[in-house]
């Protein structure tokens, strides 16, 4: 029903919180498949956080969808994802699945009700 997403860096070899991001999906969002849902997620965060300056470096994405990682290899997309992709094109990103076991910073924000934000 909603999406998160957490902004943080390595500093002194601890991952350090810096901004957070949730967004309700639309009805329509909601039906996408599992693999477009996080795609979207990663997009959403990424316009979210781009004030911040993701453009200047590697920026690694962690999720707990492992089929995310052929993020880079896919090389005749068309309509939705090509856009998606082409939002995403200048960034350097690092996609690394990290178990829901331990991603709950994300994975919490995207699992509380709407009606709660």
């Amino acid at each position: 029903r909603s999406v998160g997403a957490v902004l943080s860096q390595l500093q002194d070899g601890q991952e350090k919180v810096i901004a957070y991001f949730s967004k309700c999906l639309s009805r329509a969002e909601r039906n996408y498949c599992a693999t477009r849902r996080e795609l979207l997620s990663v997009v959403m965060a990424v316009k979210h956080f781009r004030s911040y300056g993701l453009e200047c470096g590697l920026v690694t994405v962690r999720s707990d969808h492992a089929s995310l990682q052929w993020l880079k290899s896919f090389r005749e997309l068309d309509g939705q994802l090509a856009r998606w992709m082409e939002i995403l094109a200048p960034y350097n990103l690092k996609v690394v699945h990290r178990p829901g076991k331990v991603h709950q910073n994300a994975d919490g924000i995207s699992r509380r009700p709407c009606a709660e934000f």
